[in-house]
């Protein structure tokens, strides 16, 4: 058997992950050669089996798409893999443009970006630095909310007042 897997990926931020890639494979049906894709160990795809009568020929680069969500878990591997016998020699299989497609991002609080759902998003999950841990403002008490004390207005409004009853007083 012959294999290639890629590292572990994080596909924490996406409700759905697709595999898209260009293929070329000359196989005999599964029977004699099984050709399979595999996400954390999970076949996902294999060629069909004929009872030794189907010989899988692709006759130039094809498109193929698969979902590849994984089940459990955030991350995941994908391994291509060919098992053969040694009965007939064919051209194999030859993989190009192998690209993995996230969709429908999920909001993830500190990560720095603004997504749905988040009324602020600051890099990080501190509390008390204006953004909660859970990515929204913390407690807004109008003139407080630039983490001054109501002393400051309060004393400009008594200032306010004093000066206004002062200019009354004068005429």
């Amino acid at each position: 058997m012959t294999a290639i897997q890629t590292p572990e990926i994080d596909v924490s931020s996406y409700d759905e992950v697709r595999l898209q890639y260009r293929r070329w494979l000359v196989v005999e049906d599964a029977t004699y050669d099984r050709a399979t894709i595999a996400v954390n160990g999970t076949t996902v795809w294999t060629n069909a089996s004929d009872n030794g009568l189907l010989e899988h020929a692709d006759r130039e680069w094809r498109f193929h798409d698969l979902d590849v969500t994984p089940r459990d878990g955030s991350t995941l591997k994908i391994t291509w893999a060919l098992a053969s016998d040694s009965s007939r020699e064919l051209g194999g299989w030859t993989l190009d443009d192998v690209c993995l497609v996230g969709i429908g991002k999920r909001a993830v609080c500190g990560d720095g970006i603004l997504d749905d759902g988040e009324l602020c998003d600051d890099r990080n999950l501190d509390d008390g630095d204006g953004c909660t841990n859970s990515c929204t403002p913390e407690d807004d008490t109008g003139c407080c909310a630039a983490g001054t004390t109501p002393a400051g207005p309060l004393l400009l409004g008594v200032a306010a007042a004093l000066v206004l009853r002062r200019r009354r007083r004068r005429r």
